[in-house]
């Protein structure tokens, strides 16, 4: 091969290397120019979505924009005057301000000093009087009124990208347990409401519509097929729907709507909030209400007694059929026998316990997951008050009585190294047919069987022991069996009771 041959082919292969360089830095440069790009808009995205969503939490929050001055407010015309832009980006910025419905708004200058808002670095007036932002009401959207150019466009608002935060914010709430604010708007509707991934009885809804001439405003329920018209005035509404009961007086529901809108049972429950005019419908906007439950707990077993040697343990079955399922079973004494059989409030001059203290002091039992409740009650209690509350906050409050046809109490006199004297009452419901007792020194092996029969002679009686005397080898108790016999006129369906009653030595 010649050496011009050899030439030729190296200025080939350079031609071909150097088209080849053009062709890779060009791309690289346009793919440098479109990350560029991305993280500009990202990060504008960012700011404006997280100026939005802390203007609307301190709205819901605080009923007031927080804005500067106070009362400072514009129209469109004002804000754009504001702006200050050349006459292609005045366009622009009037474009997104018809676009999303809020050319009619009335705007607030956002004082960013209100919020809790992470290296926001816009808006703080560093480069002019229009380096500002500003929320649009009724809407709640955000503008930045300099605007922020990334590459040939101009954007003031991401408005349309951030509304659509709400279906996140909804579907991540089966596994968030973070309560958060999310807001649907459309111009002249907004509905605000407090999320909970966890179960609640209350609505927590804020509702805001502007009302002009001639326009009716609707709700369409959940489980209530009619539409509900809502009384409205020219202007700005506002409707604080926290509550069932705020929901009943707003919408004007019947007992049978209410029925039906509490024992709706899908897992997904829309209210849908309706502008009309002349029938016709004008604007909508819904918001799920999710894991909501209004139907309090319910005691579907009352309480029932088996009886023991030294204590009663009392059944009794609770459920909720709300969907939220039992948070907690709490109960405490509410009466008592006395030393004479006689029954007494547990607590001096208290003869109901109310809310409050059952959930701050009352004590703690467990139901099972079929909802089935048993608790160890001293044979002395004669009724308990029981407090029962769901996961969603539903409270059911019952008294129950826990006394059996026979009771039976003992109180010491005398109880030493030698004697063992101590005052009986017994209440029967049918009087008695047979009253023993025994006596023991380790609280096994009980003899020296005592007939009392004879002395009962009414269904409330007390009579003092004094047989068991001359006692020998006493340690630091002294135990005392008492059995008792009701008289009831079928002798196979009579009853026996027996306590054990353990009596410190002095």
């Amino acid at each position: 091969m010649s050496l011009d041959k050899k030439r030729g082919i190296s200025l080939v292969v350079l031609t071909i290397t150097i088209v080849v360089t053009v062709i890779l830095a060009t791309v690289i440069v346009l793919q440098s120019s479109n990350t560029i790009t991305d993280a500009l808009l990202a990060d504008f995205t960012n700011q404006i979505s997280q100026i939005e969503d802390q203007t609307k939490t301190y709205y819901y929050q605080n009923n007031e924009e927080p804005v500067i001055g106070g009362t400072s407010k514009m129209d469109a015309v004002e804000l754009l005057n504001m702006a200050n832009l050349d006459t292609d980006t005045k366009n622009t910025f009037l474009k997104e301000l018809s676009d999303n419905g809020d050319y009619s708004a009335t705007f607030y200058q956002i004082d960013l000093n209100k919020l809790d808002l992470d290296n926001v670095q816009m808006g703080l007036k560093k480069e002019g009087l229009n380096d500002v932002y500003v929320v649009a009401y009724p809407s709640q959207n955000v503008y930045y009124v300099k605007g922020i150019k990334i590459d040939s466009a101009v954007h003031f608002t991401t408005v349309k990208t951030v509304q659509n935060t709400e279906v996140a914010a909804l579907s991540a709430e089966s596994s968030s347990e973070v309560s958060v604010t999310s807001t649907s708007s459309k111009s002249n509707i907004i509905i605000s409401r407090q999320n909970n991934s966890s179960w609640t009885n209350m609505l927590g809804i804020k509702l805001q519509v502007l009302i002009n001439e001639g326009e009716e405003l609707y709700l369409k329920l959940p489980g209530i097929v009619s539409e509900k018209k809502v009384n409205t005035t020219n202007g700005i509404n506002n409707y604080n729907i926290e509550s069932i009961s705020a929901l009943v007086n707003i919408a004007s529901m019947t007992d049978d709507e209410l029925k039906e809108f509490v024992n709706f049972s899908e897992d997904i429950k829309i209210l849908k909030v309706i502008k009309k005019k002349d029938g016709v419908i004008l604007e909508s906007a819904d918001t799920k209400l999710v894991k909501n439950d209004f139907v309090a707990p319910v005691l579907e077993e009352a309480l029932t007694i088996a009886s023991n040697e030294y204590d009663n343990i009392a059944y009794f079955k609770v459920g909720d059929s709300g969907g939220s399922g039992i948070k907690s079973v709490k109960y405490e004494y509410l009466t008592k026998f006395d030393e004479n059989g006689i029954v007494l409030n547990y607590f001096e001059g208290i003869s109901n316990l109310d809310e409050t203290y059952l959930k701050q002091k009352g004590k703690t039992i467990a139901a099972s997951s079929n909802g089935n409740v048993q608790i160890k009650i001293p044979k002395d209690i004669a009724s308990i008050q029981m407090l029962i509350e769901d996961n969603a906050g539903n409270v059911s409050i019952f008294k129950q009585s826990t006394v059996q046809d026979i009771f039976i109490g003992a109180t010491k006199q005398s109880v030493n190294s030698h004697e063992a004297i101590f005052k009986l009452a017994v209440n029967t419901t049918y009087g008695v047919s047979l009253l023993k007792t025994y006596i023991s020194l380790d609280g096994v092996n009980y003899s020296n069987e005592v007939d009392y029969t004879a002395r009962a002679t009414s269904n409330n009686f007390q009579t003092i022991c004094g047989d068991y005397i001359g006692l020998s080898g006493v340690r630091d108790k002294v135990y005392i069996k008492v059995v008792v016999t009701d008289n009831r006129a079928i002798v196979s369906n009579r009853q026996t009771e027996t306590r054990i009653f353990a009596f410190d030595v002095q």
